[in-house]
Protein backbone atom coordinates (compact mmCIF):
# COMPACT_ATOMS: atom_id res chain seq x y z
CA UNK A 1 0.00 0.00 0.00
CA UNK A 2 2.26 2.45 1.46
CA UNK A 3 4.79 1.62 -1.89
CA UNK A 4 1.91 2.36 -4.20
CA UNK A 5 1.23 5.69 -2.51
CA UNK A 6 4.92 6.54 -3.31
CA UNK A 7 4.91 5.60 -6.84
CA UNK A 8 1.60 7.98 -7.51
CA UNK A 9 3.47 10.86 -5.41
CA UNK A 10 6.32 10.55 -7.88
CA UNK A 11 3.76 10.85 -10.35
CA UNK A 12 3.55 14.35 -11.61
CA UNK A 13 0.03 14.54 -12.58
CA UNK A 14 -1.14 12.89 -8.86
CA UNK A 15 1.43 15.15 -7.31
CA UNK A 16 0.12 18.26 -8.86
CA UNK A 17 -3.65 16.95 -7.57
CA UNK A 18 -2.56 16.92 -4.49
CA UNK A 19 -0.93 19.98 -4.30
CA UNK A 20 -3.92 21.42 -5.87
CA UNK A 21 -6.52 20.17 -3.16
CA UNK A 22 -4.78 21.44 -0.03
CA UNK A 23 -4.80 24.71 -2.10
CA UNK A 24 -8.43 23.96 -2.14
CA UNK A 25 -8.34 22.52 2.09
CA UNK A 26 -6.30 26.42 3.00
CA UNK A 27 -9.25 28.20 1.04
CA UNK A 28 -12.01 26.87 3.21
CA UNK A 29 -9.84 27.19 6.37
CA UNK A 30 -8.79 30.80 5.60
CA UNK A 31 -12.35 31.61 4.43
CA UNK A 32 -14.09 30.27 7.28
CA UNK A 33 -11.51 32.46 9.73
CA UNK A 34 -12.52 35.28 8.16
CA UNK A 35 -16.12 34.70 8.99
CA UNK A 36 -15.43 33.80 11.91
CA UNK A 37 -13.59 37.25 12.60
CA UNK A 38 -16.58 38.89 11.18
CA UNK A 39 -19.04 37.82 13.33
CA UNK A 40 -17.19 38.61 16.69
CA UNK A 41 -16.77 41.92 14.99
CA UNK A 42 -20.56 42.34 14.79
CA UNK A 43 -21.23 40.82 18.39
CA UNK A 44 -18.81 43.69 19.59
CA UNK A 45 -21.12 46.06 17.54
CA UNK A 46 -24.31 44.72 18.84
CA UNK A 47 -23.32 45.02 22.32
CA UNK A 48 -21.78 48.49 21.57
CA UNK A 49 -25.19 49.25 19.95
CA UNK A 50 -26.94 47.97 23.59
CA UNK A 51 -24.93 49.70 25.93
CA UNK A 52 -23.68 52.59 23.73
CA UNK A 53 -20.02 52.36 25.68
CA UNK A 54 -16.27 52.81 24.26
CA UNK A 55 -15.48 53.79 20.86
CA UNK A 56 -16.97 51.60 17.77
CA UNK A 57 -14.22 49.30 16.06
CA UNK A 58 -14.90 49.09 12.87
CA UNK A 59 -14.16 46.25 10.49
CA UNK A 60 -11.74 46.91 7.61
CA UNK A 61 -10.76 44.32 4.76
CA UNK A 62 -7.73 45.27 4.24
CA UNK A 63 -5.80 42.92 6.49
CA UNK A 64 -7.55 40.21 4.68
CA UNK A 65 -7.49 41.10 0.93
CA UNK A 66 -3.88 41.27 1.67
CA UNK A 67 -3.88 37.46 3.40
CA UNK A 68 -5.47 36.66 0.43
CA UNK A 69 -3.67 38.16 -2.10
CA UNK A 70 -0.22 36.38 -0.94
CA UNK A 71 -2.04 33.30 -0.31
CA UNK A 72 -3.57 33.51 -3.86
CA UNK A 73 -0.31 34.22 -5.71
CA UNK A 74 2.23 33.37 -3.66
CA UNK A 75 1.26 29.54 -3.55
CA UNK A 76 1.21 29.22 -7.58
CA UNK A 77 4.51 30.64 -7.72
CA UNK A 78 6.09 28.42 -4.75
CA UNK A 79 4.14 25.41 -6.87
CA UNK A 80 6.00 26.18 -10.18
CA UNK A 81 9.37 27.36 -8.31
CA UNK A 82 9.34 23.54 -6.47
CA UNK A 83 8.24 21.75 -10.13
CA UNK A 84 5.00 20.58 -8.99
CA UNK A 85 3.25 22.53 -11.52
CA UNK A 86 4.13 23.24 -15.28
CA UNK A 87 4.45 26.99 -15.93
CA UNK A 88 2.55 26.70 -19.06
CA UNK A 89 -0.20 24.86 -16.41
CA UNK A 90 -0.43 27.90 -14.34
CA UNK A 91 -0.32 30.12 -17.94
CA UNK A 92 3.09 31.88 -17.28
CA UNK A 93 4.20 32.36 -20.68
CA UNK A 94 5.23 35.40 -22.85
CA UNK A 95 1.68 36.99 -24.69
CA UNK A 96 2.77 38.67 -28.12
CA UNK A 97 1.31 41.99 -27.18
CA UNK A 98 1.03 43.36 -30.62
CA UNK A 99 -1.29 40.84 -32.13
CA UNK A 100 -3.84 40.55 -29.29
CA UNK A 101 -3.96 44.00 -27.30
CA UNK A 102 -6.21 45.26 -29.90
CA UNK A 103 -8.92 42.15 -29.54
CA UNK A 104 -8.48 42.08 -26.20
CA UNK A 105 -9.27 45.55 -25.21
CA UNK A 106 -12.43 44.92 -27.53
CA UNK A 107 -13.43 41.95 -25.86
CA UNK A 108 -13.48 43.49 -22.70
CA UNK A 109 -15.10 46.43 -23.86
CA UNK A 110 -17.87 43.89 -25.22
CA UNK A 111 -17.99 42.21 -22.42
CA UNK A 112 -18.23 44.55 -19.97
CA UNK A 113 -21.10 45.77 -22.03
CA UNK A 114 -22.80 42.37 -22.25
CA UNK A 115 -22.82 41.81 -18.42
CA UNK A 116 -24.23 45.25 -17.61
CA UNK A 117 -26.91 44.55 -19.38
CA UNK A 118 -27.60 41.16 -17.89
CA UNK A 119 -26.85 42.73 -14.51
CA UNK A 120 -27.67 46.41 -14.33
CA UNK A 121 -30.64 46.66 -11.57
CA UNK A 122 -32.14 50.02 -10.89
CA UNK A 123 -30.72 51.60 -8.21
CA UNK A 124 -34.27 52.41 -5.44
CA UNK A 125 -34.53 55.95 -4.32
CA UNK A 126 -32.87 57.20 -1.26
CA UNK A 127 -30.00 54.42 -1.74
CA UNK A 128 -27.01 56.46 -1.82
CA UNK A 129 -24.13 55.28 -4.59
CA UNK A 130 -22.04 52.31 -2.81
CA UNK A 131 -18.73 52.90 -3.95
CA UNK A 132 -16.29 55.91 -5.75
CA UNK A 133 -13.34 55.43 -7.82
CA UNK A 134 -10.87 55.88 -5.05
CA UNK A 135 -12.47 52.51 -3.43
CA UNK A 136 -13.45 50.65 -6.17
CA UNK A 137 -10.68 50.63 -8.43
CA UNK A 138 -7.81 49.19 -5.89
CA UNK A 139 -10.32 46.38 -4.22
CA UNK A 140 -11.88 44.96 -8.20
CA UNK A 141 -7.82 44.96 -9.06
CA UNK A 142 -7.22 43.27 -6.40
CA UNK A 143 -10.30 41.00 -6.61
CA UNK A 144 -9.17 40.35 -10.27
CA UNK A 145 -5.88 39.31 -8.89
CA UNK A 146 -6.65 36.73 -6.46
CA UNK A 147 -9.44 35.31 -9.02
CA UNK A 148 -6.66 35.07 -11.48
CA UNK A 149 -4.54 32.97 -8.42
CA UNK A 150 -7.31 30.43 -8.00
CA UNK A 151 -8.24 29.74 -11.21
CA UNK A 152 -4.29 29.42 -11.69
CA UNK A 153 -3.90 26.87 -8.99
CA UNK A 154 -7.03 24.58 -10.02
CA UNK A 155 -6.19 24.41 -13.63
CA UNK A 156 -3.06 23.70 -12.80
CA UNK A 157 -3.54 20.98 -10.80
CA UNK A 158 -6.07 19.35 -13.24
CA UNK A 159 -4.00 19.85 -16.52
CA UNK A 160 -1.29 17.29 -15.77
CA UNK A 161 -4.32 14.56 -15.58
CA UNK A 162 -6.90 15.71 -18.06
CA UNK A 163 -4.86 17.29 -20.31
CA UNK A 164 -4.62 21.11 -21.18
CA UNK A 165 -8.12 21.71 -23.12
CA UNK A 166 -10.27 19.93 -19.90
CA UNK A 167 -8.13 20.77 -17.46
CA UNK A 168 -8.58 24.50 -17.74
CA UNK A 169 -12.56 24.80 -18.64
CA UNK A 170 -12.97 22.04 -15.50
CA UNK A 171 -10.66 23.98 -13.48
CA UNK A 172 -13.21 26.80 -13.27
CA UNK A 173 -15.52 23.97 -12.54
CA UNK A 174 -13.50 22.75 -9.66
CA UNK A 175 -13.07 26.88 -8.48
CA UNK A 176 -16.90 27.45 -8.66
CA UNK A 177 -17.09 24.37 -6.51
CA UNK A 178 -14.46 25.76 -4.15
CA UNK A 179 -16.34 29.03 -3.48
CA UNK A 180 -18.69 27.08 -1.57
CA UNK A 181 -16.37 26.24 1.35
CA UNK A 182 -16.73 29.79 2.15
CA UNK A 183 -19.28 31.09 4.96
CA UNK A 184 -19.58 34.32 3.23
CA UNK A 185 -20.42 33.13 -0.22
CA UNK A 186 -22.78 30.89 1.28
CA UNK A 187 -24.58 33.57 3.14
CA UNK A 188 -24.25 35.97 -0.52
CA UNK A 189 -26.29 32.93 -2.30
CA UNK A 190 -28.74 33.35 0.11
CA UNK A 191 -29.90 36.51 -0.94
CA UNK A 192 -30.77 37.98 -4.00
CA UNK A 193 -27.71 40.71 -4.62
CA UNK A 194 -25.42 39.10 -3.51
CA UNK A 195 -26.16 35.82 -6.02
CA UNK A 196 -26.13 38.11 -8.35
CA UNK A 197 -22.48 39.44 -6.95
CA UNK A 198 -21.19 35.83 -6.75
CA UNK A 199 -22.57 34.89 -10.27
CA UNK A 200 -20.96 37.55 -11.97
CA UNK A 201 -17.60 36.66 -10.12
CA UNK A 202 -18.40 32.96 -11.65
CA UNK A 203 -19.09 34.37 -15.26
CA UNK A 204 -15.82 36.79 -15.23
CA UNK A 205 -14.10 33.22 -14.52
CA UNK A 206 -15.20 31.96 -17.40
CA UNK A 207 -14.49 34.58 -19.58
CA UNK A 208 -10.92 35.17 -18.49
CA UNK A 209 -10.60 31.12 -19.08
CA UNK A 210 -11.57 32.18 -22.89
CA UNK A 211 -9.14 34.77 -23.07
CA UNK A 212 -6.39 32.28 -21.41
CA UNK A 213 -7.76 29.67 -24.24
CA UNK A 214 -7.29 32.45 -26.85
CA UNK A 215 -3.76 33.60 -26.04
CA UNK A 216 -2.05 30.85 -23.61
CA UNK A 217 -0.91 33.33 -21.08
CA UNK A 218 -3.06 34.29 -17.76
CA UNK A 219 -1.54 38.05 -18.36
CA UNK A 220 -4.41 38.22 -21.33
CA UNK A 221 -6.68 37.02 -18.86
CA UNK A 222 -6.00 39.38 -15.99
CA UNK A 223 -6.31 42.25 -18.30
CA UNK A 224 -9.96 41.26 -19.21
CA UNK A 225 -10.77 40.49 -15.68
CA UNK A 226 -9.64 43.63 -14.23
CA UNK A 227 -11.25 45.69 -16.64
CA UNK A 228 -14.42 44.15 -16.54
CA UNK A 229 -14.38 44.25 -12.71
CA UNK A 230 -13.47 48.10 -12.89
CA UNK A 231 -16.02 48.93 -15.03
CA UNK A 232 -18.69 47.25 -13.52
CA UNK A 233 -18.21 48.30 -10.13
CA UNK A 234 -18.15 52.02 -11.16
CA UNK A 235 -21.27 51.45 -12.72
CA UNK A 236 -23.72 48.47 -12.57
CA UNK A 237 -22.60 47.23 -9.31
CA UNK A 238 -22.45 50.71 -7.66
CA UNK A 239 -25.84 51.41 -8.56
CA UNK A 240 -26.64 48.16 -6.70
CA UNK A 241 -30.01 48.26 -5.19
CA UNK A 242 -28.98 47.92 -1.39
CA UNK A 243 -29.54 44.65 1.23
CA UNK A 244 -32.22 42.84 -0.02
CA UNK A 245 -35.83 44.21 0.97
CA UNK A 246 -37.41 42.53 4.06
CA UNK A 247 -34.47 41.75 6.36
CA UNK A 248 -35.17 43.76 9.76
CA UNK A 249 -33.11 46.56 10.30
CA UNK A 250 -30.26 45.26 12.00
CA UNK A 251 -29.57 42.44 9.78
CA UNK A 252 -29.88 44.97 6.94
CA UNK A 253 -27.32 47.15 8.49
CA UNK A 254 -24.49 43.90 8.95
CA UNK A 255 -25.30 43.01 5.06
CA UNK A 256 -24.48 46.52 3.86
CA UNK A 257 -21.54 46.96 6.38
CA UNK A 258 -19.61 43.96 5.94
CA UNK A 259 -16.55 44.12 3.56
CA UNK A 260 -16.85 41.77 1.41
CA UNK A 261 -13.59 39.72 0.29
CA UNK A 262 -12.31 39.06 -2.47
CA UNK A 263 -10.69 36.15 -1.51
CA UNK A 264 -13.85 34.34 -0.46
CA UNK A 265 -14.68 35.17 -4.51
CA UNK A 266 -17.49 37.85 -4.13
CA UNK A 267 -17.56 40.25 -7.18
CA UNK A 268 -18.45 43.04 -5.00
CA UNK A 269 -15.00 42.99 -4.11
CA UNK A 270 -12.96 42.54 -5.51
Amino acid sequence: MLGRIVSLWRQDEWRALLFGMVYIVLYALISQLSWQAHRRTLRYRRHHQRTGGGPRREETPVLGEIVGLIAALGYPVVMVVSGVFSPGDVGIRPVPWGEVIGPLLLGALAATAWLGMLWYQRRAPGIPRSADWASTAPLAVTGALIGEGHLAVCRAALMPLLGSYWGMWLGVALRMLATHSSPGVLVQLGHPLGRRRVYLDWTLDWISTAALALTGSLWAGLIVRALCRTALHLTVLRSAPGAPAGLPAEARADYAERPESAWEGSASTG
